[in-house]
């Protein structure tokens, strides 16, 4: 079996406007490129894969896991990245390992914030709904070493924001939206915190194949809690 210093993962990362593939072996990042924000469609990701992985000097069948976002995000963002890993993972019959986004976002942040042991991370809803979820990290401990002390949820963002107590610790996607109608009362990080990296998505990807967290390559879905405003469009018309 592969040892986990040498494993060989694609890393894609698409819960954003812009979007983000990687190529890791162990815990060291090789190789990492932006996807133009607006063009994350699957002619756009496949190619680059592609080339990240001639830079790297690998074939497609070097590969050994492909790690991606799950979500929350971007509805078009995540279902591109997520087809192309599990169109991938199939092809080369490697594992898929899909991380929750909010995971990702937190390792990074409790890693370069250690003495932070609580945070709320948010994302965009739309029509003022907020992704929201809660996470604790224990100071002193490794930073993947937390907890989600809530489970995701989808809620309204004037309710969400009445409901926030002094000192709360915020970050995330979604304060592109919501920091200006936040209280003076609760601290925002810095804006360098808000958005999903590729080093977290490695990182926590590399904690779920060492314990066996395999997707099915064909029923891994984003974390959606609700339609997208197309489909909901689509439903009030009553198709």
């Amino acid at each position: 079996m592969t040892s986990v210093s040498d494993l060989r993962t694609l890393l894609i990362e698409t819960s954003g406007n812009t979007g983000y593939v990687g190529l890791a072996v162990g815990n060291q990042l090789a190789q990492q490129a932006t996807l133009a924000t607006g063009r994350q469609h699957i002619r756009d990701l496949m190619p680059q894969c592609q080339q990240l992985c001639q830079q790297q000097g690998w074939k497609p069948a070097d590969l050994q896991a492909i790690v991606v976002s799950a979500g929350p995000g971007s509805y078009t963002g995540l279902r591109v990245g997520i087809m192309t890993a599990k169109t991938l993972a199939y092809a080369l019959n490697i594992p898929l390992i899909g991380v929750p986004t909010f995971e990702s976002l937190a390792w990074t942040t409790f890693q370069a914030n250690p003495s932070l042991t609580s945070l709320t991370v948010i994302a965009d809803g739309q029509q003022d709904k907020v992704y929201v979820q809660s996470i604790e990290h224990q100071s002193g401990d490794v930073p993947e070493l937390f907890q989600t002390t809530s489970p995701l949820a989808i809620v309204p963002g004037e309710a969400w924001r009445s409901s926030l107590t002094a000192g709360t610790v915020i970050t995330g996607p979604g304060l592109v939206q919501q920091r200006q109608l936040l209280p003076a009362t609760v601290e925002i990080l810095d804006e360098s915190y808000w958005h999903p990296t590729v080093p977290g998505l490695q990182h926590m990807g590399l904690i779920r194949w060492q314990a066996k967290q395999f997707e099915d390559t064909f029923s891994l879905e984003p974390l959606y809690l609700r339609a997208s405003s197309a489909e909901e469009q689509w439903a009030a018309m009553g198709k």
